[in-house]
C-alpha cells in the first residue's frame, strides 16, 4: 500500500512536470520585462537658414538598454533617408548633427531610430523644420537643376557656392536659431542603407562622407514605416534584412516634446550640385586641412577610422597584421602567420553610439566586434579568427 501510494505520487509528480514543460514558452513570455522605449525631443520652434548644421538633442530611455540611436533625415521631396548616428552625452542625452542644408532644401524630415541591446528597434514619428525664406534666394540660378560638374571644374563651383554662403553668413549672422552650428573643416559622417545617394543628398553643402551601412547594420529596414515597401524589396527585403541584422522591429513610438514645441566616398571627382546644394567628401578638402592627430573614441566617427595600422595580437606572437579601413565599409588585409602571408578583403563599421568596430573577412572568415579601447591611431578590441580561437586585436596606425 505504501509502494502504490509512492508510485501514484511519483506519477501525479510526472505529470505536473510535463505540464510544465509542455508549455515553456507562455510561462516565460508571462515573466519576462516587456521592452518599453521612450524618445523626449524638443523640436526646433524657428526656421532654419542654409548653410549652417543642425543639432539636435533627444532624451532616449529604453528598460533593456539603450544599443545605438541614429537620426534619420531628407530634404523636401526626396524619398531616400540618411542617417547620423547620435552620440551620447552622458546619461540619457543624445545629440545629432545634420549637414548644412543648402538653398531650395525647402524643409528638413527627420525621425529618431533606437536600438536596444535585445536588437529591437524602435522609430519615433516624424519632425519637420522649414527653411526660412531669404531674399538671396532669388538670385540664385535654376535652383532645382542637377549640375554636373567636370573634374577641372570643381574648384570654379566650389568658390561659387563658398561666395554665396559668405553672403548669407554676413547678412543673417545674428539671425540664426540656437539650434544650428556653423559647418567647418570637421569632416561630418552620415551612412546611407540605400543606394539611391543621388536622391539621399539633395540639399545640403557641407563637408562630409557618406558611407554605406555594411548588413549587419542596417536596421532601418527592419523599423515599420521608414522606407517604403519597394525600396525594402530593392535592398533584399524585409526577411533577409532580419535575418542580417538579427533585430525585431519593437513598432513606432510617439516622441514626447517634454513640454516644448512639437561603400561610397563622395569626393573631388564625384562633386555634384543638387537641388541648388553640395555634397562633398574627404578629398575635396584642400591641403591647408591637415589631420590633427589621434582623437579619443568618445569623440571619434568611422571617418576618423580611416587608413592603415599594423596589428599585433597580444597573446599570439606568430601573428601579424597590416589592415587597410577605407571609407565606404570596405577594406584589405594581409596576415602573416609564422612567414607566411595571406591576403584578403574586408568589410567594416563603426558604431559611434556603442563606440562599437566591427570587421570581418568578406568571403566569410574571421572577424572582431567589440567597443575600442583607446584612440583612432592606437586601439584594441576583441575578436577571434576563422577557426574561432578568441583574440585581442591591437592596432597602430601607420
Amino acid at each position: 500500500m505504501i509502494m502504490r501510494t509512492s508510485s501514484m505520487a511519483l506519477k501525479m509528480l510526472i505529470y505536473v512536470l510535463c505540464g510544465l514543460l509542455a508549455a515553456p514558452a507562455g510561462i516565460l513570455a508571462a515573466a519576462a520585462p516587456q521592452s518599453t522605449t521612450e524618445i523626449e525631443h524638443k523640436a526646433p520652434g524657428k526656421p532654419y537658414l542654409p548653410g549652417r548644421r543642425i543639432v539636435l538633442e533627444a532624451e532616449i530611455e529604453d528598460n533593456q538598454g539603450v544599443l545605438a540611436a541614429r537620426c534619420y533625415f531628407r530634404t523636401q521631396g526626396r524619398e531616400t533617408f540618411t542617417f547620423v548616428p547620435m552620440q551620447t552625452q552622458g546619461g540619457d542625452d543624445y545629440r545629432g548633427i545634420l549637414p548644412a542644408p543648402w538653398i531650395g532644401s525647402a524643409s528638413i524630415e527627420y525621425k529618431f531610430l533606437v536600438i536596444n541591446q535585445q536588437k529591437q528597434v524602435t522609430l519615433s514619428q516624424s519632425f519637420f523644420i522649414q527653411e526660412k525664406e531669404l531674399e538671396e534666394t532669388v538670385t540664385w540660378q535654376e535652383p532645382g537643376e542637377m549640375k554636373m560638374i567636370r573634374i577641372d571644374k570643381v574648384q570654379e563651383a566650389v568658390e561659387q557656392y563658398e561666395a554665396m554662403k559668405q553672403l548669407i553668413e554676413d547678412n543673417y549672422r545674428r539671425k540664426y536659431p540656437d539650434y544650428q552650428q556653423k559647418a567647418d573643416t570637421n569632416i561630418l559622417e552620415t551612412q546611407l542603407e540605400l543606394q539611391e545617394l543621388a536622391d539621399g543628398m539633395q540639399g545640403f553643402y557641407d563637408t562630409f562622407v557618406v558611407t554605406q551601412t555594411p548588413e549587419p547594420f542596417r536596421y532601418g529596414l527592419v523599423a515599420d514605416g521608414l522606407y517604403t515597401s519597394s525600396q525594402v524589396a530593392t535592398a533584399g527585403g524585409s526577411a533577409a534584412a532580419t535575418a542580417a541584422t538579427g533585430a525585431t522591429s519593437a513598432g513606432t513610438v510617439a516622441a514626447s516634446s517634454g513640454g516644448g514645441a512639437a561603400g561610397i566616398i563622395i569626393g573631388a571627382v564625384a562633386l555634384g550640385a543638387v537641388g541648388a546644394g553640395v555634397y562633398a567628401g574627404a578629398e575635396a578638402l584642400s591641403e591647408d586641412d591637415e589631420d590633427d592627430g589621434p582623437v579619443s573614441v568618445a569623440n571619434a566617427t568611422a571617418a576618423d577610422f580611416v587608413g592603415t595600422y599594423s596589428v599585433r595580437d597580444s597573446s599570439r606572437a606568430e601573428w601579424s597584421g597590416r589592415f587597410t579601413f577605407n571609407s565606404g565599409g570596405t577594406g584589405s588585409y594581409t596576415e602573416t602567420i609564422s612567414g607566411t602571408s595571406y591576403n584578403g578583403r574586408l568589410v567594416w563599421s563603426y558604431d559611434q553610439g556603442s563606440q562599437t568596430l566591427t570587421f570581418n573577412d568578406a568571403d566569410g572568415g574571421g572577424g572582431a566586434s567589440g567597443r575600442v579601447a583607446g584612440n583612432t591611431d592606437n586601439f584594441s578590441i576583441n575578436g577571434h579568427y576563422a577557426n574561432g580561437r578568441p583574440a585581442t586585436f591591437v592596432f597602430t596606425r601607420d
